[in-house]
């Protein structure tokens, strides 16, 4: 039991060790425009399945990482203060990882349409099924690819043609023709990674509205009460290509059976909104809304 105790006060320090401030390097789609959404990967060959591993992540925007096609992280989104251009938060992956490879997925968003060349920085660290310590950074070995989403001025404009939103971070099979090597910029920066009690936004209820009305093919729903969030939508017997807002959130829809929409990284205040669309758009493909009811919370690390 001592022997035990010991190994597992020295593996919190050398672990501790790693994750203060270090050097990270930023890396970019080569393409993105001030707007543009991206999608970022990278494989890790392991031996077997590595005792601990722990990510910190910085970044100028909004962003959700996978690994192993897990979402890591329950947070809607983080906050990024005020006097702040990027915030690192760590995160401890231990119990995602797998023996034979480890993929590391990340979804961005930019916060604003102020162009910002610097997107991601990553180290992926930890100690390996032989007791060795590892870190890698992210480099121009890390694939990109322009996502189904993009900033605007109401929102999020969303493109479901290519229909891939929930396997492009699948960690056996994903389109490899389709992602090109994202470009290493010069800059390189000193993270101070925020282990818990900061602050980000949450999922705090869902709310259904007490009413629908009908103006042509504009239908707006009453809720009653106003609430900070957005809107989850089912959709039925779109037409591929179609155009429907909700709520100042653009979906390009796919063309299958049911398709859900909802804002991934900007949310509003919600109390009567409005969903209309294209020349395609009938009230009728409307089968299912829930608000979706969002809260200010300070994330603890036994929330991953």
């Amino acid at each position: 039991m001592m022997k035990q105790i010991l190994f597992i006060i020295f593996l919190f320090l050398s672990i501790h060790g790693m994750c203060q401030p270090q050097q990270q390097q930023w890396i970019a789609h080569p393409l993105a425009d001030s707007t543009s959404g991206v999608w970022f990967r990278n494989t890790y060959l392991v031996k077997d399945t590595p005792i601990c591993g722990e990510i910190t992540i910085s970044s100028t925007g909004h962003y959700i990482l996978y690994v192993n096609s897990s979402r890591v992280s329950s947070d809607i989104r983080n906050i990024i203060p005020d006097d702040k251009k990027e915030i690192s938060i760590h995160y401890d992956v231990t119990r995602f990882l797998r023996p034979d490879s480890n993929t590391i997925a990340i979804t961005y968003l930019p916060t604003s349409s102020k162009k910002q060349d610097k997107q991601i920085a990553l180290c992926f660290y930890g100690i390996n099924a032989e007791g060795n310590k590892f870190c890698y950074n992210t480099d121009e070995n890390w694939l990109c690819r322009l996502s189904d989403r993009k900033l605007t001025n109401e929102g999020e404009l969303i493109d479901n043609r290519i229909n891939i939103a929930t396997t492009w971070h699948d960690c056996t099979e994903y389109a490899s023709a389709l992602w090109i090597n994202a470009i290493v910029l010069p800059e390189k920066s000193y993270c101070k990674p925020e282990h818990s009690f900061y602050p980000t936004i949450v999922k705090g209820y869902t709310i259904k509205p007490r009413y629908s009305e009908y103006q042509g093919n504009n239908v707006f729903y009453e809720f009653g009460t106003g609430f900070y969030g957005y809107l989850r939508v089912t959709i039925r017997d779109a037409r591929k290509g179609e155009h429907i807002n909700v709520a100042g959130v653009e979906y390009i829809c796919n063309g299958t059976t049911d398709e859900q929409t909802y804002a991934l990284f900007t949310q509003n205040y919600i109390r009567r909104p409005k969903i209309h669309g294209d020349r395609y758009f009938r009230s009728t493909q409307i089968q299912n809304v829930e608000g979706i009811g969002l809260k200010e919370s300070y994330h603890a690390s036994w929330m991953y």
